[in-house]
């Protein structure tokens, strides 16, 4: 024996589905606001002849090694055996060089 069920609660799932349709509807929103505000997928950066050359630099010096052992150790043995000599005119001029390229402060 089948019972008919007297009201049903119609109201409740249309209710929830009226929900889903504003939680997706503000999802779309969303996604087309991400949409706008990200940068275009073919956008290309085009670098001046100056900005390659210090790119270029930029990579020669990161391979270098930052001390020129062989260098330090000629000075060192020069410097032990007592003939590293100093040129105080060059070691002076450089100085005023260096002073010069520098700005002036007021």
């Amino acid at each position: 024996m089948v019972s008919e069920i007297q009201g049903s609660n119609s109201g409740i799932v249309q209710g929830t589905d009226n929900r889903s349709q504003q939680i997706n509807a503000k999802k779309v929103d969303e996604a087309k606001k991400t949409e706008a505000s990200a940068p275009a997928a073919s956008a290309s950066v085009n670098l001046t002849q100056a900005a390659n050359s210090l790119q270029a630099l930029e990579k020669s010096i990161s391979a270098a090694p930052e001390i020129d052992q062989q260098k330090v150790d000629a000075v060192r043995k020069a410097i032990n055996e007592g003939s590293y000599k100093v040129d105080s005119e060059q070691t002076a001029n450089k100085l005023i060089d260096f002073d010069t390229a520098l700005p002036k402060q007021s």
